[in-house]
């Protein structure tokens, strides 16, 4: 596999082909992603968690008709 002439891809060949740095590398980068993602997930989760309000749409759906509210014709 031929890569560009790039000093920037050619360091990081260089660093993940080196054994001993390439698994820090590796575990590093890998460890960084993971725990980014599982924050950034977190953040989402923890508001919608926490809310107060109840869900509410914009116009009523078959599955929010009961028959035990006044005027309905069912």
């Amino acid at each position: 596999m031929s890569f560009p002439e790039n000093a920037l891809i050619d360091g990081l060949y260089w660093l993940i082909n080196t054994p001993g740095l390439g698994g820090i590398a590796v575990v590093l980068l890998g460890g960084g992603i993971v725990i980014t993602v599982s924050l950034i997930l977190f953040w989402i989760a923890r508001p919608g968690a926490d809310a107060e309000q109840e869900d509410t749409y914009a116009y009523p759906t078959t599955a929010l008709h009961h028959k035990d509210h006044a005027g309905d014709s069912e």
